[in-house]
């Protein structure tokens, strides 16, 4: 996704290491292309996402479209009223629903839209949303434009009452419907990324990595890069060794809280 104009990137808590994006306006935005993985001919789809605003009005705030301009192969991820919504269209035809509770409160919440052969669900911090008013989900929209491109905090074909008003982080789309067990596991596995000074991380300058082990017994993740040795508790890096000795690892063995390196 490439960046248009001028975004604003901060940690999500005081010292944490994950970043969000905020500052989106009608020219201060992310776009992709064209991209055939996003035709999802079936209709099903799963689009989660971070968010943290204080907006509560009634315009449409985009957080994610992908569109060419009609209704036709469209998703869109959006919060209007305080609420989080996702709406599809094809063939002139649209589905949308919105869920409650009002997330507009200036807190980071975990949203998630799921289109599958059922109709539309939106999630709110792993919650499936209650449906308040302007929800018509029950027909199943495909999604499949080979011209419709994908915006971040907009949508191309609007003026700029429909930018986000809000900071988020971790979106992301794939075309399976997640389950709600599969929700509250992302849900619980993300959560404390947002916490002061959560480490997510590798140690070092380099993504290369070298050796890895999981230790069973404590549920530790220890991964070698040139930089050392990193140890994650689900996604939130715990622990580190940067000494020469543990730098440039080729092999990490570990079993309840012994751990050997190899070079």
């Amino acid at each position: 996704i490439a960046v248009h104009g001028t975004l604003d990137v901060t940690a999500v808590a005081t010292g944490a290491d994950l970043l969000a994006i905020s500052g989106f306006g009608v020219s201060d935005y992310g776009e992709q292309p064209y991209n055939a993985d996003l035709n999802f001919a079936d209709g099903v789809f799963t689009f989660e996402c971070w968010i943290k605003t204080t907006d509560s009005d009634g315009g449409s705030n985009v957080i994610f479209e992908r569109s060419d301009g009609t209704l036709n192969g469209v998703i869109r991820a959006y919060t209007v009223d305080g609420y989080f919504g996702i709406y599809t269209a094809e063939g002139g035809a649209a589905s949308f629903f919105r869920g409650g509770p009002v997330i507009s409160d200036g807190n980071w919440h975990h949203v998630v839209g799921v289109q599958d052969l059922s109709g539309l669900t939106v999630y709110i911090d792993s919650v499936a949303g209650a449906s308040v008013s302007e929800s018509a989900a029950s027909t199943i929209r495909d999604i499949d434009n080979t011209s419709a491109i994908s915006r971040i905090g907009t949508y191309k074909y609007v003026t700029g009452t429909a930018v986000f008003e809000g900071s988020l982080t971790l979106p992301r789309i794939t075309g399976t419907a997640l389950s709600a067990a599969e929700v509250k596991r992302h849900y619980n596995s993300e959560r404390p990324l947002f916490n002061e000074n959560a480490a997510c991380t590798l140690v070092g300058n380099s993504d290369a990595i070298t050796a890895l082990d999981h230790d069973a017994e404590t549920d530790l993740l220890h991964v070698g890069t040139s930089g050392g040795r990193s140890t994650f508790q689900g996604l939130v890096r715990t622990g580190e060794d940067t000494a020469t000795t543990s730098q440039s690892l080729t092999a990490i063995s570990a079993k309840d809280k012994i751990i050997l390196e190899g070079k």
